[in-house]
């Protein structure tokens, strides 16, 4: 969630990036994984198949917050590196 692949890049879909910074700004403030569930579907969002959110996908982006930061693991032992990608979430974000 989040991104789009494109010429073997990752490139941010920013309408579904607008959905994972909401996630973070309600996590980060505290918030639930189930208030936040609650508060994205209370808003009309829905995941990329036209779902509507439970937990298991938002702490599967939760889980993320690396990658959304421009982070991606790497080689056998999944050692994180900075990625070429472009971070959802910027510092201090």
């Amino acid at each position: 969630m989040g991104y789009k692949v494109q010429n073997g890049q990752l490139v941010i879909n920013e309408e579904e990036a607008e959905v994972v910074r909401k996630i973070f700004e309600w996590r980060d403030g505290g918030a639930t994984l189930m208030s936040i569930v609650e508060e994205l579907n209370d808003c009309g969002y829905h995941t990329r198949k036209g779902n509507k959110f439970v937990i298991s996908t938002v702490q599967s982006i939760v889980n993320n917050r690396k990658t959304y930061e421009g982070w991606y693991r790497y080689g056998k032992d999944g050692e994180w590196v900075q990625g070429q990608h472009e971070p959802i979430l910027k510092d201090g974000e």
